[in-house]
């Protein structure tokens, strides 16, 4: 199963670079103010963030702003996906290849990952900018909340199976 997941990976890499390069060279003499150097350094950036850890996304919010690589919020879902798509399919590739995964958790966050970005790509450009925002916004609060609780439940479960008890510290 693996070695079909990483020659599928290598395909939609290949499948990625070709159909980005032919957008980019159809639309050469349109593709706006931003920098596009600057965009992908950006996702390949954020993506080594996600790697320890961090997270991907809300870093990648804050400089594609403080770079002005946007000018509108409502195309900041579909920039997010396309800026990490090439990196994160790398990351893929390198990290199937050297850490060992289920193959059903796999599976759940390919699958996952995959309808999140068909959602975002098609419904949310069309919302106006102000609701983008104050989901985004949301989201990042509910996941900054879920990530607090998490540490304190590992912590927690940890204490309990060390006899204890809940100190958190």
């Amino acid at each position: 199963m693996k070695t079909v997941l990483l020659v599928v990976l290598i395909g939609f890499i290949g499948l990625h670079v070709s159909v980005f390069g032919r957008d980019i060279f159809k639309h050469r003499k349109d593709l706006g103010d931003e920098s596009m150097p600057i965009s992908i350094g950006i996702g390949f950036i954020t993506d080594f963030f996600d790697t320890l850890g961090i997270g991907a996304f809300a870093p990648t919010t804050l400089l594609v702003k403080v770079t002005r690589q946007l000018d509108d919020d409502r195309k900041l879902p579909g920039t997010l996906n396309v800026s990490h798509a090439l990196s994160c399919l790398l990351e893929a590739l390198i990290f199937i290849t050297v850490v060992k995964v289920e193959p059903l958790t796999l599976f759940l966050l390919v699958a996952s990952a995959t309808v999140g970005s068909w959602i975002g790509s098609r419904y949310v450009t069309g919302l106006p900018e102000q609701r983008v925002q104050f989901v985004m916004g949301l989201a990042l609060i509910v996941t900054a909340i879920l990530m607090t609780l998490t540490l304190y439940l590992i912590h927690f479960c940890r204490c309990r199976r060390r006899g204890r008890g809940w100190a958190p510290g």
